[in-house]
């Protein structure tokens, strides 16, 4: 992919879905966040086109995966917000994953990024002003996965 995903416009994000997957040391299972737009159901097997794995991570098959629906303006907030740390964060060793897909079959765009534990925290903060003050559901578990990866 070439970057597509970032000049999606809202219309276009009709079947867009993203997850965050914690990547670092766990003594628990830190429950993957799975983000889908309106209308759209989501099929967690679609990231997995765009995986550099190619190969689920052991907490996106966890029965604890957390998913809650965002609006398409919420999702294209969530793109732009993110996107210059992701631009500068997709570095070694790995902390976060986050897998954005859009579309269907051959018309899929998408990809995986990898987030620092030294950009993770302005990552969260960039993601929950992204979304609508309304969408509790939606900032519930993203603020819950935070303090779960940076539990001090």
């Amino acid at each position: 992919m070439t970057g597509s995903i970032w000049s999606l416009t809202v219309e276009q994000l009709a079947n867009a879905q993203a997850k965050l997957t914690y990547l670092g040391e766990q003594t628990k299972i830190v429950p993957t966040v799975a983000l889908t737009v309106e209308g759209h159901k989501l099929a967690m097997v679609r990231f997995l086109s765009v995986q550099r794995t190619r190969k689920p991570y052991a907490n996106d098959e966890s029965p604890y995966t957390k998913t809650a629906v965002v609006s398409r303006a919420e999702f294209q907030r969530l793109l732009a917000g993110v996107q210059p740390i992701v631009d500068k964060s997709n570095v070694q060793p790995n902390f976060v994953s986050f897998t954005v897909v859009n579309g269907a079959g051959a018309a899929l765009v998408g990809q995986e990024f990898f987030i620092s534990r030294s950009d993770g925290k302005q990552f969260y903060a960039a993601l929950l002003q992204a979304l609508s003050p309304g969408n509790d559901e939606a900032r519930a578990l993203i603020r819950i996965q935070l303090r779960n990866v940076y539990p001090e």
